[in-house]
């Protein structure tokens, strides 16, 4: 069971931190160590979240100094894959039409989390996660890079903290 996906989940934004809530439920903070680094605490345990490179762009998650996760893209940097250190491999898409959407998928194409840009009303940004994923800690961990990834484009449009919807793929 997945204890975290209870309830709507939404990021609340602030000059230096982002924070993953369950109601008035912390789940972690995302704070910010310059432009592209950020660190957070889980279970106990000090990350770090930071891109590296140009050519051969990645984003890690590390703990320790040992690598967790990478997001590997290309140069255009619209598809990627996502390696965990347990073997768990994931697709990364962005699309740019109509509007700005990141999405992770399985292997095999399911949903896992997205983020997309949203402007029916006023500009927002809305999270869509499948809580059918079957690794609580693997879902987490992308949901924390996906607000990592994608946070400028919701700082740069969102006037209120970012809205999130808990729906199933």
């Amino acid at each position: 069971m997945k204890p975290f996906i209870t309830s709507e989940l939404f990021w609340e934004f602030s000059k230096n931190s982002a924070a993953l809530k369950s109601k008035d439920e912390l789940i972690v903070e995302l704070k910010d160590e310059n432009g592209a680094k950020a660190s957070f605490n889980l279970d106990g345990k000090n990350y770090l979240i930071k891109n590296i490179g140009f050519w051969k762009a990645k984003t890690i998650i590390e703990c320790n100094g040992e690598i967790v996760l990478s997001l590997n893209r290309s140069f255009l940097g619209s598809k990627g894959t996502i390696d965990f250190t347990n073997g768990a491999k994931y697709e990364c898409k962005i699309h740019n039409t109509p509007l700005v959407t990141l999405t992770f998928t399985t292997a095999e194409g399911q949903k896992v989390v997205s983020y997309r840009l949203d402007i029916s009303s006023k500009p927002k940004t809305t999270m869509e996660i499948n809580p059918d994923i079957e690794s609580a800690n693997d879902l987490l961990m992308l949901i924390i890079l996906g607000c990592f990834t994608f946070k400028g484009v919701t700082i740069e449009n969102t006037e209120a903290d970012l809205i999130t919807l808990l729906a199933s793929a």
